[in-house]
């Protein structure tokens, strides 16, 4: 299979770092994914237990899956699910300003251990570009606003402080924090087979190795598919496509007149996204359900891109150079699956983390730790926001009443 790098693998030297590592015939948790949910949740284990012996396995490269080819953006709107029913759900409002100041914590953890993933603060800006646009997101203003969130409101935006990185180089820096800890990290196993065994579980590799675990817990998402186990969950596999240009001279970097700091989301039908590193402008926000052949991607979707990219900056003149795409795993209400696998207690789901997913699998993964752990002495909010995680269904009621919102902004005049 041909894979295309990511403009972050191939800027940061994309290459084996820990294929070679030995693979252990026994250990408490085997935690499958190198990517940011299986090392988040490797590391917060070792926080709760010191003794436990781990190894991640990723059945390619660490960050080869969407961890690595991502937009790079740690959204301060990490579950927006939950501010549809903020204002009658009184569990709902607090899940939205939980998980709006876990970002702000996570942000600061990863700041103690990952120093050279480039994180920074930045800006979300939802953007409206026209009057339909403009009065859903004044009706999404005010769902903000009841749940708490900071944000400064205009006629044609919403911002809020989030933060950048560099994924793949975050990533890397999650692998190298886990390492010090003394967490097993073998690249290049690919798992074949999750069979029940006594102690737990033993998982097979498709080298012919076998690692027995009394706990496994699955951070694979889009890739959950290969590991061997007949799963039917309720989320769905996407292929997002994002682009880079080439580095941009100082006229045009002015005539696209924005903040280097800004992370820009167009709130219209097409949701595109797009923001600043060093002197290029990545740029993304299509998604297929369609898999790409060899996750190359089709000259399509290339003028695709190039076609949304004039649109949002008519007469600039700027051009995909690098095209990549990666595969997310996502749920109808953009929640992740945290739960036991009911044929098997010891394999823990820590999967389907979608378009926030940077943000949700770096704030659940102290969530997945617990329920590996068996702690059932879990913070107390821990457990609450667990227990919604679960619970949220989309509301057709609540969706009506946001419909309703907007249509009755719509009627205003528009600035």
């Amino acid at each position: 299979m041909v894979v295309t790098a990511s403009y972050w693998q191939r800027e940061a030297g994309w290459h084996d770092r820990w294929a070679n590592a030995p693979l252990p015939s026994t250990v408490d948790f085997a935690v499958l994914g190198g990517g940011l949910a299986g090392l988040a949740t490797a590391i917060r284990i070792r926080e709760r237990d010191d003794n436990a012996s781990i190894v991640v396995l990723e059945a390619e490269r660490v960050g080869f899956g969407a961890s690595g080819r991502s937009a790079g953006f740690l959204s301060p709107l990490a579950a927006p699910i939950w501010l549809l029913g903020a204002e009658r759900s009184a569990d709902q409002a607090w899940a939205a300003a939980r998980i709006n100041a876990e970002i702000h914590a996570v942000a600061a953890w990863l700041g103690e251990i990952a120093g050279d993933a480039e994180l920074r603060p930045a800006r979300l800006s939802l953007e409206a570009a026209d009057r339909i646009s403009g009065s859903a997101l004044g009706e999404f203003a005010q769902r903000i606003q009841h749940a708490g969130l900071p944000a400064t409101r205009t006629p044609r935006a919403i911002a809020m402080d989030a933060y950048t990185m560099h994924p793949y180089k975050l990533v890397v820096g999650l692998a190298e924090h886990a390492a010090r800890l003394g967490v097993t990290i073998r690249e290049r196993a690919r798992v074949r087979s999750i069979v029940n065994a006594p102690e737990g579980a033993r998982v097979g590799i498709d080298d012919g190795g076998e690692v027995l675990a009394r706990r496994v817990v699955l951070c694979t998402n889009a890739y959950t598919w290969s590991v061997g186990l007949d799963l039917h969950l309720p989320a769905l596999v996407l292929h997002s496509f994002m682009t880079a240009t080439a580095p941009l001279d100082e006229m045009t970097s002015r005539r696209l007149g924005r903040d280097r700091d800004a992370f820009v989301v167009e709130v219209n039908r097409a949701q595109c996204y797009y923001r600043r590193h060093g002197e290029r402008l990545l740029y993304g926000g299509i998604d297929k359900l369609v898999a790409p052949k060899g996750e190359q991607v089709s000259d399509e979707v290339r003028a695709d891109l190039r076609r949304h990219m004039a649109a949002s900056f008519p007469g600039v003149g700027v051009d995909p150079d690098q095209a990549w795409t990666g595969r997310f795993h996502t749920t109808a209400t953009g929640l992740p699956i945290i739960t036991r696998l009911a044929s098997n207690g010891a394999v823990i789901l820590n999967l389907a983390y979608g378009g926030t997913g940077v943000a949700l699998s770096l704030a659940c993964a102290r969530l997945a730790a617990a329920t590996a752990c068996d702690d059932d002495n879990a913070a107390t909010d821990d457990n609450r926001l667990l227990s919604i995680i679960r619970d949220t269904r989309i509301s057709v009621r609540e969706s009506m009443r946001a419909l309703v919102g907007i249509a009755r902004r719509f009627a205003q005049p528009w600035r």
